[in-house]
C-alpha cells in the first residue's frame, strides 16, 4: 500500500479525533490547524481520503441515544489479558480496546478507562510500538481524572501517536488492522445496543458504519499466506453482505469527501443478522 494512501487516512482520523473545547494541558496542544490542513492537502492530491471511526466516535453517539452505561458488554475489564499468538489479532485488539477506553471516558468511568491504558501498554509492547502508553501518559491519565476534556485528548492523541508509528516504521497494515479493530468493536457495541433499545436512532447508528465496513475492505492488503486474516476478510466479506440488506439513500453534497445520509431502512432481521456476525467475528479475536 502506497505512503500517499496511508497519510490521506490518518489526516482523515485526525480530523475525528479534534474536539471542540477540549482543554488541553500546559504544553499540550492537539494542533488542530495543521490537522486541518493536512487534511485539504490530502484530499487534492493522487490519493483518497478513508474515513475510519475514531475511539470516541461511537461512543458519543450512543451516549446520545442510551446514557446508560453497559460495562458488561465491554472486553472484561478485571480479567488478565490472553495474548493472542498472531500480530493480526494483537492489532485487532489494541484496536478493540481503543474503543473501549473512549466508551469509558464518554460515560466517565475513569477507573474503568486506566484498566484499559493498562492493557493497551502491554498490547503496545507486544507490537514493538515504543513511546505508546508510557509510564508518563498514565501518570497524566491518573492526574487528570476529573478532567473528562483532557482525558478525551489523551486516549485520542495517544492512538494518533500508534497509529503514526506503524507509518513511520513502514508497518501501514498494522496500523489498518488496529483501526479495523476499534470498527469490530464500535459496531459490536451500537448493534447490542440497537437490539436492546429497539429505536430508529440505534438502527441509524448501526447503518451508518457500512462506510467504514467499505473502507476496511478496500485498505486491509490480503494476504492468502496468512490463514488468520484471511479468516478475518471472508468474515468481514459476509458481514458486508449483511449490511448490503440495508437501504441508504443520500442528500445531494458539494462535498465528494462526506456522504449525508437522507433515508436508512433497515429490518429487525438484518440488524439481528448483522449482530450475530459481528458478535462472533469479535469473539474469534477475543478467545
Amino acid at each position: 500500500m502506497n505512503m500517499i494512501k496511508i497519510f490521506t487516512i490518518l489526516a482523515a482520523i485526525s480530523l475525528l479525533i479534534y474536539i471542540p473545547g477540549c482543554k488541553n494541558q500546559p504544553g499540550e496542544t492537539s494542533d488542530q490547524k495543521n490537522l486541518s490542513d493536512s487534511l485539504s492537502t490530502a484530499g487534492t492530491g493522487s490519493g483518497a481520503i478513508f474515513s475510519m471511526p475514531a475511539p470516541l466516535q461511537i461512543a458519543n453517539m450512543l451516549r446520545k441515544s442510551k446514557p446508560e452505561f453497559y460495562s458488561d458488554l465491554l472486553i472484561p475489564q478485571k480479567k488478565e489479558l490472553t495474548m493472542p499468538a498472531s500480530e493480526v489479532q494483537k492489532a485487532l485488539l489494541l484496536g478493540m480496546i481503543s474503543v473501549d477506553m473512549g466508551y469509558s471516558v464518554v460515560y466517565e468511568r475513569q477507573q474503568i478507562l486506566l484498566d484499559y491504558a493498562a492493557k493497551a501498554k502491554i498490547l503496545s509492547q507486544e507490537l514493538g510500538i515504543s513511546g505508546a502508553f508510557t509510564p508518563q501518559i498514565i501518570q497524566r491519565l491518573e492526574n487528570n481524572m476529573n478532567n473528562i476534556d483532557s482525558l478525551s485528548y489523551l486516549v485520542l492523541s495517544s492512538f494518533n501517536d500508534v497509529n503514526n508509528y506503524f507509518i513511520e516504521n513502514d508497518r501501514q497494515q498494522a496500523g489498518i488492522l488496529v483501526l479495523t479493530g476499534g470498527f469490530v468493536e464500535g459496531l459490536y457495541l451500537s448493534t447490542v445496543v440497537a437490539y436492546e433499545d429497539k429505536s430508529e436512532t440505534g438502527k441509524i447508528i448501526v447503518g451508518q458504519q457500512k462506510f467504514f465496513l467499505d473502507n476496511t475492505l478496500k485498505l486491509i492488503d490480503p494476504d492468502k499466506s496468512d490463514s488468520i486474516l484471511t479468516n478475518f476478510l471472508n468474515n468481514l466479506i459476509m458481514l458486508k453482505q449483511d449490511f448490503d440488506k440495508i437501504e441508504i439513500t443520500y442528500s445531494a453534497s458539494k462535498d465528494p469527501f462526506r456522504k449525508k445520509v437522507d433515508k436508512l431502512t433497515m429490518t429487525e432481521e438484518t440488524l439481528v443478522t448483522i449482530k450475530n456476525r459481528i458478535t462472533e467475528i469479535r469473539n474469534k479475536i477475543l478467545f
